[in-house]
């Protein structure tokens, strides 16, 4: 009864400080949806119908299901991407899409189209690197144009050795992913040395960039990697930086191997409120504390219900197997009871053969009547009492058995002579 009211407290106090805890540490969760992040382009019209001299005019608007195409090359590397086009306005659009910046990399299938009111098109694009294209980050834009109305969608593409020595991997921190001007970004860069597992000095060259490949703050270090190396480092903004989508670039070089790797993140002017409260919750190191302690205390008390649980688990399989052992004893008991009077029904049953056959042979030898018959009895009468006498019956009864046996073959020794 005790382990059981001491599970109970445990598992209590378990869920009053989950109840408490949870609830901090989803704040700190993040988005990982992936790269659907707003860039920040807007289409050069506002597609808002208008009136002029009375007559109304038919509203030119569409939408681009993208707002930046992304990818990673290697050197030879060709990859299959998509854009879908909708018409939303109320008149028949001809659409013309050009390559800005990156033309001897970007294939698009149908430049020119039509689209009706409402109708939806899929346009391929094809993103490709040639044997010998340097090894750097690529940036470049898509214009979509439909009677004046115009879209840009941004390409980056990461052009990679086609056998690496390094591989490198920046990703933005999910609390920095929409930050203010002048705040830092952060973000945790993996470089894994995929050729020779000796301890190498590199070069780890990271940077904010816009869109357009400009570096608007980097830094450099030199650090030794063996097989894999882990790091987060931050970057601060510029107080004059504009609003839009930027990147978190990071490049590691080893003589004249070099390798990159990139992640996107937005500047804004307002946070959200959860963002905001997530990244004063990072940067306040009592909260580090607080869940260092929860954490602990729910590792205690969980430490103490589980133990308490096995505790009571042993107890209660004891218990049952103690009432089993009860049970198997009390059978035996019944079956050994059971036997005993079997045995007690056929010793009874064999005293009563026996005396049938006394009878008969006593009756025989008063009629002067002794033959084969009569000395069968006799044998048989010898087999009942040879099983008679191993068994549990009074010395008493057995001793009369016996010289009842004795008479009889004495009798019958003497008819014989």
């Amino acid at each position: 009864m005790k382990n059981k009211n001491r599970l109970g407290i445990g598992m209590l106090l378990s869920i009053l400080v989950l109840l408490i805890f949870i609830p901090l540490i989803t704040s700190f969760s993040g988005n990982n949806s992936g790269y659907s992040i707003p860039i920040g382009y807007e289409g050069i019209g506002t597609g808002v119908g208008e009136s002029i001299g009375g007559v109304s005019v038919p509203i030119k608007k569409f939408n681009v299901d993208r707002d930046l195409l992304r990818a990673e090359l290697k050197q030879g590397e060709t990859k299959k991407d998509s854009l879908v086009i909708t018409n939303e306005g109320e008149t028949i659009l001809a659409f013309s899409i050009n390559v800005i910046g990156l033309e001897d990399m970007i294939l698009v299938m149908e430049n020119d189209f039509v689209l009706l009111p409402g109708e939806s098109k899929e346009i391929t694009v094809y993103l490709s690197a040639s044997e010998n294209q340097p090894i750097k980050l690529y940036t470049g834009k898509l214009l979509v144009t439909a009677n004046y109305e115009m879209k840009l969608i941004a390409v980056i593409l990461d052009v990679t050795k086609k056998k690496p020595l390094f591989d490198i991997n920046a990703k933005v921190h999910n609390v920095t992913k929409k930050v203010l001007k002048g705040e830092d970004v952060e973000a945790d860069i993996t470089m894994i040395n995929v050729g020779d597992f000796k301890e190498i000095d590199v070069t780890l060259h990271y940077a904010v960039r816009d869109l357009d490949g400009n570096t608007i703050n980097f830094r450099e270090e030199t650090m030794a990697v063996k097989e894999k190396l882990s790091i987060a480092r931050r970057l601060r903004l510029p107080e004059d930086i504009d609003y839009g989508t930027y990147l978190f670039y990071a490049e590691v070089r080893y003589g004249k191997e070099k390798a990159m790797s990139t992640d996107v993140f937005e500047v804004v002017e307002v946070k959200p409120v959860v963002e905001v409260r997530r990244f004063a919750r990072i940067l306040d190191f009592r909260n580090y504390i607080l869940i260092m302690l929860l954490t602990i205390i729910c590792i205690l008390l969980g430490t103490i219900a589980y133990k308490s649980s096995r505790i009571f688990m042993f107890r209660f399989r004891y218990n049952e197997l103690k009432r089993e052992t009860a049970s198997l004893s009390e059978r035996k008991l019944e079956i050994k009871r059971k036997f005993r009077q079997l045995r007690s029904v056929e010793e009874g049953i064999n005293i009563e053969r026996f005396n049938t056959l006394l009878l008969n042979i006593i009756s025989n030898v008063k009629e002067n009547r002794v033959d084969e018959e009569t000395i069968s009895r006799y044998n048989k009468l010898v087999d009942i009492y040879n099983k008679i006498r191993p068994s549990k019956i009074r010395r008493k009864d057995k001793l009369e058995l016996y010289r009842r046996v004795v008479w009889i073959r004495k009798y019958l020794m003497r008819y014989i002579e």
